[in-house]
């Protein structure tokens, strides 16, 4: 079984400004130029195969606690549901996933993908 890293067990991220770090999972000139000319890149076998699984559970459970809490609170599930949980533990919003699974916030901030987007935004070529 693949482990996952989760917040709480990497410690929150701190900004300390601009730093310079070598991107192990860079863009290469070739994908750079092509996500240039196209405006979007499909990448491959970034995730493997158990990783997915793992999100894809996680994912099938928020939407399930969301719709449940939708029909209990008589909300319009059409809409764009955003549930967050009140002190009292009563739900108030669901926003994107990111904000509300620490597995998924560990994923926007995964190096797989914050190096490729740093490829893109960075004015040197890719390392």
């Amino acid at each position: 079984m693949i482990s996952v890293e989760r917040p709480s067990e990497i410690g929150t991220p701190r900004w300390h400004g601009p730093q310079q770090r070598h991107l192990r999972f860079a863009l290469d000139t070739a994908e750079v130029d092509a996500y240039r000319k196209k405006g979007f890149l499909i990448l491959r076998d970034v995730f493997q195969p158990d990783e997915i699984e793992i999100y894809r559970q996680e994912a099938e459970q928020i939407v399930d606690r969301a719709f449940s809490l939708s029909r209990e609170f008589q909300l319009e599930p059409k809409y764009n549901l955003r549930f967050e949980m009140l002190a009292d533990g009563q739900p108030w919003k669901i926003d994107p996933f990111v904000s509300i699974s620490p597995l998924f916030s560990a994923l926007a901030r995964d190096r797989r993908i914050m190096d490729r987007l740093a490829s893109l935004y960075d004015d040197h070529a890719p390392l």
